[in-house]
């Protein structure tokens, strides 16, 4: 794989788990003690949070491979992360502005995939947390979040 290969691979990595998580591939002679030169790491939650993700490889297609099966097995728990900033964000949101829109959670760092797979499982978490509710996303698919004009009968 060249580094521009490497490249996309790790930001659809990190575009899947969320605006916090960091992705690496490197090789060091320190890694050959493992008999394996390159590594490819994620942080799924930042590189100061949470679990840190490893895979040692011979090749960078076969490691980043390795780490997507590492990132299926691990996606419950990465998603209940994702889960609660939502709702944490969703929570603040219809307090500061009395309506939560799609536009304003991609704001917070989370892209549209994200919203759209785990947005009413974070509504739900909202709710629990607040007690209260019931929280939704208003859809704004326009550009820039615009709402979409409806169109002429």
């Amino acid at each position: 794989m060249t580094p521009a290969e490497i490249y996309t691979e790790l930001k659809e990595i990190i575009r899947d788990l969320g605006p916090k998580c960091e992705a690496f591939a490197d090789v060091s002679s320190y890694h050959s003690r493992k008999e394996r030169a390159g590594r490819v790491v994620v942080y799924p939650m930042g590189l100061t949070f949470g679990e840190r993700l490893s895979v040692d490889c011979d090749d960078f297609r076969d490691g980043i491979d390795k780490m997507r099966v590492l990132i299926a097995d691990r996606r419950e728990q990465l998603d209940a992360h994702n889960v609660r900033k939502i709702a944490l964000a969703i929570m603040e949101l219809a307090i500061d502005n009395g309506e939560v829109t799609d536009a304003a959670i991609r704001g917070r760092g989370f892209d549209s995939a994200t919203v759209d797979r785990l947005g009413e499982r974070a509504c739900a978490e909202a709710e629990r947390l607040a007690a209260g509710g019931p929280f939704v996303i208003k859809r704004m698919r326009g550009g820039n979040g615009a709402p979409v004009e409806a169109e002429a009968a």
